[in-house]
């Protein structure tokens, strides 16, 4: 008797099979012919914000707020592969965002999730942008990708004007507008 140790090398994830035939000088069993099948599974890597997927590459908007209002937004990072993913260190905010809180976990089981906290700082007028990058050991995404947005508004330069008017369509004495200062 004799023992003998198959072990497959694949590239990427799936299933695999094939044939293996094992010869002998056996004169009534010539060979035997034995199928050999495994499957080769991986991490992957998904990330949503509110509820919602974001692709590697997505954005993430902060929408139009005033100048100095606090926007958060979380990003849920999920393992949706069936080997355990694992976070890289807490991503790098690019200018004009802050990271709030952490990740819960940096190593996550198949169907688990962690989260994490992203402030836009809207200290001036005007749009901020930049990319925020999430490392982690899923083959396809290893670099996962997120373009952060936010626009500010300076409140104090928009004035209320009160049209001394009336409008037939309303019912209302006057129409007040929004208009630039």
């Amino acid at each position: 008797s004799t023992t003998l140790v198959i072990q497959m090398y694949a590239t990427a994830a799936g299933e695999y099979s094939g044939a293996l035939v094992i010869g002998s000088n056996d004169l009534d069993n010539g060979s035997f012919d034995l199928t050999v099948t495994g499957e080769v599974s991986r991490s992957d890597i998904a990330v949503s914000v509110g509820g919602t997927d974001v692709a590697s590459g997505g954005i993430v908007d902060f929408a139009l707020s005033a100048t100095g209002e606090e926007i958060q937004r979380t990003i849920v990072v999920t393992n949706v592969g069936a080997n355990s993913l694992l976070l890289s260190a807490l991503p790098t905010m690019p200018s004009g965002f802050t990271l709030v809180s952490g990740y819960g976990s940096t190593t996550l089981a198949p169907n688990d999730s962690t989260s994490f906290v992203v402030h836009y700082n809207a200290a001036a007028a005007g749009p901020t942008s930049g990319e925020l990058i999430l490392g982690s050991n899923d083959p396809n995404e290893a670099q996962y990708a997120l373009a952060l947005t936010g626009s500010a508004l300076a409140l104090s330069n928009l004035g209320l004007l009160n049209d001394t008017g009336s409008s037939q369509s309303d019912g209302f004495s006057s129409d007040p507008r929004i208009i630039g200062a």
